[in-house]
């Protein structure tokens, strides 16, 4: 998995943020320090394409990587997710890294960044999540965005009245 890569733990991290948060790439990659609150266990999720920012929780596990990281850094870093060099981490980077993640686990699927962002709304709607839950959750300014998971779960229901 993502923790045995030569950056294993910034790795892990970011995959577990994005699929727990249905971050996409541009979103994991420019999150900042400023917008984590390690105490309160709060990050501002700062959405792209018009969505809504929103604080969410983080969860034990990711406060206490986060905490790790923090410490590994230098200070003064603006951004959580950093480059080899030390610069901010380019989404296109992170995208690689999960299609190169994805290949070694799931080889005949073509595994890509944003199927974290899709996998948390279909995990939301499957765990029977209010639709306008799972709405807040990926930040989606329009509920017709968000029906798509919902929607899907649908199938679940066929045959009930047989």
């Amino acid at each position: 998995g993502a923790k045995k890569t030569r950056y294993g733990k910034r790795d892990w991290l970011a995959v577990r943020m994005a699929f727990r948060h249905g971050l996409r790439a541009s979103e994991v990659t420019r999150i900042e320090w400023q917008d984590i609150d390690l105490d309160n266990g709060t990050i501002m999720v700062r959405r792209s394409k018009g969505g809504i920012d929103r604080t969410q929780y983080l969860e034990n596990s990711v406060i206490r990587a986060l905490r790790a990281l923090k410490r590994e850094q230098t200070t003064g870093n603006r951004f959580v997710f950093l480059s080899e060099r030390g610069g901010p981490w380019a989404a296109v980077s992170f995208s690689r890294m999960v299609e190169r993640l994805g290949k070694s686990v799931l080889p005949e699927r073509g595994v890509h960044a944003h199927q974290l962002r899709h996998s948390c709304g279909h995990h939301l709607a499957a765990k029977g999540i209010d639709t306008r839950r799972i709405q807040d959750q990926l930040g989606h300014a329009a509920i017709t965005s968000t029906q798509i998971y919902t929607q899907l779960q649908s199938i679940h229901l066929k045959g009930i009245w047989d």
